[in-house]
């Protein structure tokens, strides 16, 4: 350890040695002229990994903390404190294959092979949390912090529009292990019901080991190549079953098909994939369910108004007959139909007005009455907003002759 650190830094690193502790995960803390580690610092894999370090560094957040994937499998929390960087990791996802810590020693360069602890996010998260406590005062909630690659690239927990014309041609793989096939029904129920608070909470709680989901291959990349394709097919199906459109939800698969695609060109993180896939089609059913809900609450102010449009109808009775509030309704409407409720009944009136002016001979002040305007003058100044002229001038420019007689009501 730097006499720097030792120096300027000797309570917070303490503290770091004790979250390394209750965590069983290292701790690192570097700038770039000093670096400390709990355990040996040449035995940490960021010691010599400069590459990595900058990684980090860039994918960072001023104001909060981060999730950092090193890889499928390597799980890293970070967080920045002014020009210092710090780490707790590395850590294996629960989706880890068996084995990998001596295939992670030999890609580091590392002299003998370190434990890897197996983590979920929300562990992970807590650990954040108590480090974002204790050096910045603050507090921070799981669903709050994103995840990034070793790309710099932010994967969760946002969602992204992409449309691609990458076609969907892979069917779902047979999973026969309990906690998988339990696991995976809950992640369907969930993006079927558009559920994204109870998904995150999937995520970051208890996601199945491989060996629980089933191995279809040897090779550890294949096989997760293999579940992803899986699960985007159960994902597509759940999205649409959910009420998701069935073109919009093979636009989504399509997407994350070819993001999986270029992921395994180029060796990039592929659980990741996984990651961003879940929460988007969970998010686009959440958002259609809402659409349609909307258009519905819609369509039934629009039939209330239909039903006792001859009445001296006011705004402040629709919401309440239809157990909304009248905030909520009318914000919905003006953003459906371009127009404010109160708009939309006076140019309804008006409609039916037209109708009586063209082809019977009531007066102006009958058609008034009968179509529940308060006032001639009234209805004479909300005919002339739509139509641009008086009641009595568009009689004059449109009448057709007819009398009562000729045009029942």
């Amino acid at each position: 350890m730097s006499q720097e650190l030792s120096r300027e830094y000797t309570y917070d690193i303490a503290f770091l040695q004790i979250v390394s502790d209750i965590s069983g995960l290292p701790c690192a803390f570097w700038s770039q002229s000093v670096f400390w580690s709990s355990g040996r610092e040449n035995m940490h894999p960021l010691y010599k990994d400069h590459n990595l370090r900058i990684q980090m560094e860039t994918s960072c957040r001023k104001d909060l903390p981060v999730f950092f994937l090193e890889n499928e499998f390597v799980l890293w929390g970070l967080m920045k404190l002014g020009r210092f960087t710090i780490a707790v990791g590395p850590s294996l996802l629960n989706n880890s294959m068996p084995g990998y810590d001596a295939v992670y020693a030999v890609s580091h360069v590392l002299q003998s092979p370190l434990s890897l602890k197996k983590v979920t996010l929300k562990e992970m998260g807590n650990y954040l949390s108590l480090l974002f406590c204790h050096f910045l005062s603050g507090s921070v909630a799981l669903e709050n912090l994103s995840l990034f690659g070793s790309g710099s690239e932010q994967f969760i927990w946002e969602t992204e529009e992409e449309v691609s014309s990458y076609h969907l041609e892979q069917s779902e793989n047979d999973r026969t292990h309990r906690h998988g096939v339990a696991f995976e029904m809950a992640i369907a129920d969930a993006v079927r019901n558009g559920d994204v608070k109870l998904v995150k909470k999937l995520l970051s709680e208890d996601p199945p080991d491989m060996a629980d989901i089933g191995i279809v291959a040897e090779e550890e990349r294949k096989q997760l190549e293999y579940m992803t394709v899986a699960l985007l097919t159960i994902l597509t199906r759940a999205a649409k079953e959910g009420g998701l459109p069935s073109e919009k939800a093979h636009e989504v698969g399509d997407v994350y098909l070819k993001r999986l695609a270029k992921a395994s060109s180029l060796g990039q993180p592929i659980s990741s994939i996984n990651l961003r896939a879940i929460i988007e089609f969970t998010e686009s059913v959440r958002k259609a369910k809402k659409e349609r809900s909307d258009i519905s609450h819609v369509e039934a102010c629009k039939a209330y108004i239909e039903e006792n449009l001859m009445k001296n109808l006011e705004v402040g009775q629709i919401a309440p007959a239809l157990n909304l509030s009248r905030t909520y309704l009318a914000h919905l409407f003006k953003k459906e139909e371009g127009i404010t409720i109160q708009q939309y009944i006076q140019r309804e009136k008006c409609r039916h007005a037209v109708r009586l002016l063209k082809y019977s001979d009531y007066p102006v002040a009958l058609i008034s009455e009968y179509l529940g305007f308060s006032s001639p003058g009234y209805f004479g100044n909300c005919f002339q907003q739509w139509y641009g002229v008086t009641p009595s001038k568009y009689r004059k420019e449109n009448s057709h002759g007819f009398s009562t007689k000729d045009t029942p009501l």
